[in-house]
């Protein structure tokens, strides 16, 4: 009833002013947390940081401070309809996602670099691609590079399907996520040596290093998004409800651009 709901609000009121006031008579500079330090406190604990962690005290003071923060998490608690199991469930999720966030930045950094050397390996192949002479059928150059590479052994040659094969292995670790010894799969291998080839005509090579690019560029992007959907979302189990979650931030190469868009933008 109405009645039930205005008793228990002045409850409320009544335990946060008690809170609050005790925190104020008891301030000692030295020894105590100011009210502002027990809120802070006591949020900490709701998403997972144990007590001693977030209130280190020692003795008659530390037990004194970690009772003002338990004071402050039951009122807290009384006044948004929270529950112990709430509590367990929320800080859980708190810690699975401070691991998912490590993992996704630490992912997001190694890509990064896997794809600044492809990117590089594009300037090396189109530079060595203008010294080997290659016809509009790839079908014809791949049986002249197999000529000029095996059996006439031009350094050339050898060198633009080194650099094809490389560029493809690093391509396949930014495409499958993987980080550590084990970037990349030997399927993972082989489908991106499928979408760039040594046999290609000028058009096709070009073509085929900006959708490359492309492709990338969104995985990159998809990451990014993942890790600050991941931050939001900590930050809304830290605020207890009271506050919105930060605007996630767009990333700096923007929205993705659809394949067309992107070709567009490259005059093609």
């Amino acid at each position: 009833t109405s009645d039930e709901w205005e008793a228990r609000q002045i409850r409320v009121a009544g335990g946060k002013a008690k809170a609050v006031a005790l925190g104020k008579s008891q301030v000692d500079p030295l020894n105590d947390l100011t009210p502002e330090a027990i809120a802070y406190a006591a949020q900490q604990v709701r998403v997972g940081v144990p007590l001693s962690q977030a209130v280190p005290g020692f003795g008659n003071s530390g037990a004194r401070q970690r009772a003002l923060v338990l004071n402050q998490l039951a009122v807290d608690a009384q006044s948004t309809g929270d529950t112990g199991q709430a509590q367990a469930y929320r800080a859980a999720a708190y810690q699975g996602n401070k691991t998912a966030l490590a993992w996704t930045k630490r992912q997001l950094s190694a890509i990064g670099g896997f794809e600044r050397t492809v990117h590089k390996q594009f300037d090396l192949i189109r530079a060595q691609a203008k010294k080997v002479p290659r016809g509009q059928s790839p079908l014809i150059n791949q049986y002249q590079l197999y000529l000029q590479g095996r059996v006439a052994g031009d350094p050339d040659t050898t060198a633009l399907l080194n650099l094809i094969a490389t560029t493809t292995t690093e391509y396949a670790k930014v495409m499958t996520g993987n980080i550590g010894a084990t970037a990349s799969t030997d399927t993972a291998i082989a489908e991106a040596k499928k979408l760039l080839d040594a046999s290609f005509n000028d058009k096709q090579l070009e073509l085929a290093m900006t959708t490359m690019s492309q492709e990338m560029n969104n995985r990159t992007e998809g990451i990014q998004e993942q890790i600050d959907a991941i931050g939001a979302d900590i930050v809304t189990m830290g605020s207890f409800g009271q506050t919105s979650p930060p605007p996630a931030t767009p990333s700096p190469s923007g929205d993705a651009l659809s394949l067309d868009e992107y070709l567009k933008q490259k005059g093609h």
